[in-house]
């Protein structure tokens, strides 16, 4: 209908930058994952980055978000890029700058990670 219209689901995730996201059509939700409260410094402060505790769903249907909390996963990243392989069924998380369990700046991340969501 070329309209906006402004969502107001009651829980969503904190507000971020240098996040990745990606949209998952199997399970028809948007996921977000790592970024930083906090972009104006470089690289940003420890404690305004957010990891691999916060992977969130978005369903546009329902206009709720999910927090996903998966043990084994790739850390604390800011502007790492991810895109989702729609024939393998999974998400691939690749780049950015990690920081190690105590938020420590850690330097880019060569590492690709790989997500399957819960009906896989």
């Amino acid at each position: 209908t070329n309209t906006w219209m402004e969502m107001t689901p009651s829980i969503s995730p904190p507000g971020r930058s240098g996040f990745a996201a990606w949209y998952d059509p199997e399970e028809d939700l948007v996921f977000v994952f790592g970024g930083t409260a906090d972009a104006s410094s470089y690289p940003p402060l420890p404690w305004m980055v957010f990891g691999g505790e916060e992977l969130w769903g978005y369903d546009i249907e329902a206009d709720a978000w999910t927090l996903y909390r998966v043990t084994a996963n790739p850390g604390y990243r800011v502007s790492a890029w991810a895109g989702f392989d729609q024939q393998g069924g999974r998400a691939i998380l690749a780049g950015g700058d990690g920081y190690d369990a105590e938020r420590r700046y850690s330097g880019p991340v060569t590492t690709p990670w790989v997500y399957r969501g819960l009906d896989r």
